[in-house]
């Protein structure tokens, strides 16, 4: 029950829900991240450009 309440894996769950509800792959990223950033506070705020920015950059034919 501890492995279904780790913000990864909650993350990536919301990841996978935003998937199925036809997001582009790059916002269902950056989203994830970001929820998992403000819902769990695993990170510094600072921190959320670059979810953004890296979610782009790890799909360059669907940014384009």
């Amino acid at each position: 029950m501890d492995l279904l309440l780790n913000p990864a894996v909650i993350g990536l769950f919301l990841f996978f829900g935003m998937l199925a509800l036809n997001f582009p792959v790059f916002v269902a990223i950056g989203l994830a991240g970001l929820a998992a950033f403000l819902v769990f506070q695993v990170g510094p705020l600072s921190v959320v450009p670059y979810v953004f920015s890296g979610s782009l950059d790890s799909f360059p034919l669907l940014a384009t």
